[in-house]
């Protein structure tokens, strides 16, 4: 179900406006319905303390730009170590806890285990997008005077999601087809 990540700079834009109007509201911030199918898991995901295993049906884009913007905004806060304990598992090989298809997966993999705040070149969106947020939260703190410490803390207490939760059983394509009916049709090649 996953497709390549096409968020591009108009996406990122708004999200990165609407993560800073978190920091003024009392109210919660919805980002969206998840659609999760639980996944049978393997004896290796038992050793390594790995409890459950979901596939994302639908939500990966908003995801994957959640988990980027997070990525950089605790780098900004000297905060790499909470990140860490929150997306990536505990494993010997600290793999994201949201895996990418095979097109995406190394971007996203590098994004994920960066040590440094730096400029990353290529023409993947996932490093657009890091490249994006790491210039927009600079852009936060250096001109509009936004507190980063603040502003993690407000989105790990705000945002929030819908997930309807599926079993191992459940049709997902047909949920998937039944939720999506009305949005823009995925092409032949997503």
């Amino acid at each position: 179900f996953q497709r390549r990540y096409v968020w591009e700079e108009k996406d990122w834009k708004r999200f990165a406006m609407d993560m800073e109007s978190t920091l003024e509201s009392t109210q919660k911030y919805f980002l969206g319905a998840l659609i999760l199918k639980e996944e049978q898991l393997t004896a290796q995901d038992r050793r390594s303390g790995i409890g459950r295993r979901f596939l994302v049906v639908d939500g990966q884009q908003r995801l994957t730009t959640l988990s980027i913007y997070m990525k950089v905004l605790h780098m900004l806060t000297n905060n790499s170590d909470e990140f860490a304990m929150q997306y990536l598992q505990k494993t010997d090989l600290q793999e994201p806890v949201l895996t990418h298809n095979c097109e995406d997966m190394p971007a996203f993999n590098d994004i994920m285990h960066l040590d440094t705040l730096k400029e990353i070149k290529g023409a993947n969106n996932i490093f657009k997008a890091y490249n994006y947020f790491r210039e927009e939260l600079k852009a936060a703190r250096e001109k509009r005077g936004v507190v980063l410490n603040e502003l993690l803390n407000t989105i790990k207490s705000s945002v929030t999601f819908v997930a309807i939760m599926l079993n191992q059983e459940d049709d997902e394509q047909q949920i998937f087809d039944t939720i999506n009916s009305l949005g823009v049709p995925l092409t032949t090649g997503e």
